[in-house]
Parts: structure tokens; sequence; C-alpha cells
């Protein structure tokens, strides 16, 4: 159990600091969390490993007939990542395929425009990707397979409590895996923090320009 996702990314980011021990070569590192939670927990991991933070956006498809269940998950310059379940089952038709997929790149378009890019080049670079839970993992995945099309050199993926299947989803997405909690039964993220308040987008700004103004170069 987490105080809240501060306190988790604190956890997270020990076990990203055992992990590299003594190679941890924070001159190639850079740290990207999902907006919003994500952001909070990335920013506990940078400050503990020195490291850039950046935003990575990952937006959930909806489904059709029920804008409340997440069926999948878009990223700048891949294709939608659907649930496993929904490809096994065909319950999803062309039509309604291509209509979840326009929503969640107009959602995904607002994203960028609000939390940008990153502004630090990825190529070549020692990437750890950040968010605050994984239930299914789908934004996680979409989010991963975006950064490796950008070059990325090696990718850790850490968060601090996932369901068991998307543990085995998210590791054969990337280099390393790094979950402190794995719980069984798993019901959802939220339940395995004391604090899980939905995040202020004035926090996330605050968060970004706090990152980009250590850069170097920036006053």
């Amino acid at each position: 159990m987490f105080r809240d996702r501060t306190h988790g990314g604190e956890v997270l980011a020990q076990e990203i600091l055992d992990f590299f021990g003594d190679d941890v070569g924070a001159e190639t590192l850079i740290v990207l969390g999902i907006p919003r939670g994500g952001i909070v927990t990335a920013w506990a991991v940078a400050k503990a490993l020195e490291a850039p933070l950046e935003p990575m956006v990952s937006v959930k498809m909806r489904a059709p007939w029920n804008p409340e269940l997440a069926i999948g998950a878009v990223a700048e310059g891949i294709d939608p990542v659907l649930e496993p379940e929904v490809e096994r089952s065909g319950l999803l038709s062309s039509e309604g395929f291509s209509q979840a997929r326009r929503r969640a790149e107009a959602d995904l378009a607002d994203r960028l425009e609000t939390y940008g890019k990153p502004e630090t080049s990825l190529k070549g670079r020692t990437a750890i990707l950040v968010d605050d839970g994984a239930a299914t993992g789908m934004t996680v995945v979409a989010a991963a397979r975006s950064l490796i099309r950008q070059g990325v050199r090696q990718l850790v993926i850490g968060v601090p409590v996932a369901s068991s299947d998307a543990a085995t989803i998210l590791e054969a997405e990337c280099d390393q895996l790094i979950i402190p909690e794995i719980p069984s039964p798993f019901m959802a993220v939220g339940l395995h923090y004391d604090a899980f308040e939905p995040t202020r987008e004035e926090d996330v700004r605050s968060i970004l320009n706090w990152s980009r103004s250590r850069r170097p170069g920036q006053s």
C-alpha cells in the first residue's frame, strides 16, 4: 500500500536504482511519465535518479457502446493497441473500431496540445516509462511502442502496482519491467493507495515546468 502517487514513485525509484546499481548512467537516462497521474509518480523517480522528466502521452480507446469501457489505447506514431480479450472476442466491428479510433486520436491530439511531446531527443537513450499503476496495461503498452519507434536504446517500464495480467503483457514490451507490488487478487489501481485523488492539470504543468527549468542552459 502506498500513501499517494509520490510515495509510489519513491518506492519505485529505489527498485530502479537497485536494478541499475553503479551503472545508472544518469547522463543517458530520461524519465517519461504518462499524464496525468503518472507524471506525479514519474517526478519522484526523476528526482531520485537526477534525470530529466518528460511527458509521454497515451490515451485510452473507449468502446463505442460504452464510453466508460476502455478497449485499448493510442499513442503517437503507432497503430492502436487493443485489449487481448477484445481482439479475441470479435465483438468490435470494423465500423466500431474506426469510430473508437477517431475519438481516441482526437483525445490524443488534445492531450498532446496540453502537455506537449518530449523536448529532449530520445534516440539512443535509456528511457524509464512510468505510470501510477497498470490494471490492463494498455496505455503503458501504447506509450512503450511509441518510445521504441522513437529510437530509445533501452526501455525500462516501471509502475508501483499492477495486476498479474498487466505485468505479463508489459514484460514483453520492454527490456526491464519493475513493479514493486503485484497483488492478488487485484481489483483496481486506486485501492492500493491511501490517497488517489484525480491529479490536477495545474499540478502536471507545475511539475513539467520544474523539470524543464532544470535542463542545461535554462535559468
